[in-house]
């Protein structure tokens, strides 16, 4: 259900890829965009924390973190072509 073809998945994560890079280019551990839109998804699908971690090879304590990045990108998002894409919390 929570599947893209490839076009769909490169459109969305291009809608979404400045929202998602570090707020500090420093940062020690550097989860990419396109990981962190993978993460949302199978989290989407109800993917289990620690199943997310080992298929993305990211601590299981930024899971959440991560998807929630993801997903707050998404809501925001002003692409008309996406923009009837809105989590539950802000469908109303």
């Amino acid at each position: 259900m929570y599947c893209l073809s490839p076009k769909a998945f490169d459109e969305f994560l291009n809608a979404i890829q400045a929202d998602l890079m570090p707020k500090k280019l420093t940062a020690k551990y550097f989860v990419p965009p396109m990981i962190k839109l993978c993460i949302a998804l199978h989290f989407l699908a109800a993917g289990s924390y620690l199943n997310i971690s080992f298929a993305e090879y990211v601590p299981h304590n930024m899971i959440q973190f991560y998807a929630w990045q993801a997903l707050d990108a998404i809501d925001h998002l002003q692409d008309p072509l996406l923009d009837n894409i809105k989590s539950p919390i802000h469908a109303i």
